[in-house]
């Protein structure tokens, strides 16, 4: 009972910030939270084939480093590429491209990608209660290991999730948005070399290592990146013209 704010937090929080964000004050329909989710869900599809495809050469070659780079590639490459498809596909239905629709998509993005976090470890809580038989040792472990953390460092994983990644993808976004505006695909390729290079330095062993040693380690990187993301909107947001 203790992951109940949790998983609120994960479920609704994308809901709310849609409508506080979004509707409320920036006066955007709900289309680009929608199809931000949709393009997000299948953007996931071919992330999942080419990573995939890295992590078993990896384990061929036994060079883990490959399986990181491909993942990460394949995100950038993928969802930036996605999101370029899906606001060409949102003009030919008279929504308009601009830096307001361009954070609803971004909610919706992110809300998703939360939804799918959210999800998956309630699943997983859910098997191991309900189904213990089914579960091997370690999965078993795993899944007990993270239902002990305390509920103070779950609501605020659940806020760095909902956070942190609206404040990466809306920075994305912004980009993609100015690619369709100036019909300049430069800042297309940017996005996806931004975003590919952001998942390789926080998927590296290093850095993941690093975060996971303390809550107070977890917590500074957390706040740096924020910091660093919340002005490179400040600054985007200047540079998209409406």
């Amino acid at each position: 009972m203790t992951a109940i704010p949790q998983y609120m937090i994960y479920f609704l929080g994308p809901f709310m910030l849609a409508w506080l964000i979004g509707r409320k004050r920036l006066n955007v329909g709900y289309k680009p939270f929608f199809v931000g989710a949709l393009f997000f869900l299948l953007s996931q599809i071919a992330v999942g084939i080419v990573a995939g495809m890295g992590a078993a050469i990896a384990l061929m070659t036994s060079l883990p480093l490959i399986a990181t780079i491909t993942a990460a590639v394949a995100a950038g490459v993928c969802e930036e590429g996605c999101r370029y498809i899906a606001f060409k596909q949102m003009a030919k239905r008279q929504i308009e491209t601009n830096r307001r629709t361009g954070v609803m998509y971004a909610i919706g993005h992110s809300g998703l990608e939360s939804w799918m976090v959210g999800g998956l470890f309630l699943i997983a809580v859910l098997s191991l209660s309900q189904f213990p038989e089914m579960m091997d040792a370690e999965t078993t472990a795993a899944i007990t290991e993270m239902s002990s953390i305390p509920m103070g460092e779950t609501i605020y994983g659940a806020f760095e999730r909902l956070i942190g990644g609206l404040a990466i993808h809306t920075a994305f976004t912004l980009v993609v948005v100015m690619a369709i505006l100036r019909s300049d695909r430069r800042y297309l390729y940017l996005a996806m070399l931004w975003h590919a290079v952001h998942d390789i330095i926080f998927m590296s062993p290093q850095v993941s290592g690093y975060l996971a040693s303390s809550m107070t380690a977890r917590v500074s990187v957390i706040l740096a990146m924020l910091v660093i993301y919340c002005l490179a909107i400040w600054k985007l947001w200047a540079a998209v013209k409406e």
